[in-house]
């Protein structure tokens, strides 16, 4: 029961990030390698460290928010879920805090997943910095950290256990900071697509935008952007609604399993701050 907890609540934490089929998935289990690879099809001659000198993107002048949703599974409440951004010594700090509220997950003492991104900007270009995902369901914990070296393009990876290194591309996030890029990308009108990097490699996510819809929420009715996430996987999907009023930011998530399960995240109260 603790694991089938785990699984669920892995899901919802990250559908506040938008992309929260991958944390439905259970750990591979396999043993990452401590030799320096490159990440997916990217060179590590064609890295840098700089962006192209060549475009000189206006500066992204980010608004410090707390957000508060509440969280089902198949209709039924299970939980609540709180991200913040704040501003830090090094640019910002990005955090989302999901906790378990009542129903089976309190038989298993409870469940709780804490994930951290730190980052800078430059230009309109997000540079993340540092990612910290840590998860605690009844009496199992686990834990996974990344640092990122922009002078060497590197990424340094750890779940506890093992730890590997892996060449980045420029623009390389963490999969917690994807939101936020999504967000931006909105606004600019761009491509709704990033590299992330998690465990021990980088991949491509791709979003794809499915028009205007009108949400209702508790704060009354949002027009919002929809976006699904494109992936092989047929048999689940993941669905996203961006209000352009809350900065293009998630007011509802929903992600559908093969066997029909859905989880949904819903917007309770927001909130800009002084930072």
């Amino acid at each position: 029961m603790s694991n089938r907890i785990s699984l669920i609540f892995r899901s919802i934490a990250f559908a506040v990030l938008v992309v929260a089929a991958s944390m439905a998935h259970a750990q591979s289990g396999k043993t990452p390698s401590k030799a320096l690879r490159p990440a997916g099809m990217i060179s590590a001659s064609i890295a840098t460290s700089e962006p192209s000198a060549k475009t000189a993107p206006a500066p992204v002048a980010l608004l410090a928010f707390v957000a508060e949703y509440d969280l089902y599974r198949n209709g039924k409440k299970l939980g609540s879920s709180e991200i913040k951004l704040s501003k830090s010594r090094k640019g910002y700090v990005f955090e989302t805090v999901s906790r378990s509220e009542g129903g089976m997950a309190s038989l298993v003492g409870g469940a709780e997943i804490h994930e951290t991104s730190e980052f800078a900007l430059r230009g309109d270009e997000f540079v993340s910095l540092s990612y910290n995902y840590k998860q605690s369901v009844s009496f199992k914990k686990k834990r996974r950290e990344i640092s990122f070296d922009w002078s060497k393009n590197q990424a340094r990876e750890s779940d506890g256990e093992n730890t590997t290194h892996y060449l980045l591309s420029p623009g390389t996030l963490d999969r917690h900071l994807v939101v936020l890029a999504l967000a931006e990308d909105l606004k600019a009108n761009r491509a709704l697509k990033h590299t992330i990097a998690y465990k021990g490699e980088a991949t491509e996510w791709d979003f794809a935008n499915k028009g205007e819809e009108s949400i209702n929420t508790v704060l009354g009715a949002i027009k919002a952007i929809k976006l699904e996430r494109v992936r092989a996987n047929k048999g689940r999907s993941t669905m996203s609604w961006h209000a352009p009023l809350y900065k293009h930011l998630p007011v509802q998530i929903r992600q559908t399993e093969p066997d029909g399960e859905v989880i949904e995240m819903r917007l309770r109260q927001f909130d800009f701050t002084n930072g």
